[in-house]
């Protein structure tokens, strides 16, 4: 995670725009963790206390 916190935000081909770390992590909840398929069914928003806690632990 260390290395991800230093490299971002790099632009993305993917989705043609620069992303955040802290939207970077909502993506992951949204396609790598399967978040759709979730009990919860939609990733944590930006001020969340999960996406707080995993940047702070990023840091």
């Amino acid at each position: 995670m260390s290395a991800s916190r230093i490299n971002y935000p790099p632009y993305r081909k993917k989705n043609d725009k620069v992303n955040t770390l802290v939207e970077r992590v909502q993506l992951c909840f949204k396609y790598c963790m399967n978040a759709p398929a979730a009990e919860v069914g939609t990733m944590p928003s930006a001020e969340s206390r999960t996406i707080r806690a995993l940047l702070s632990y990023m840091h």
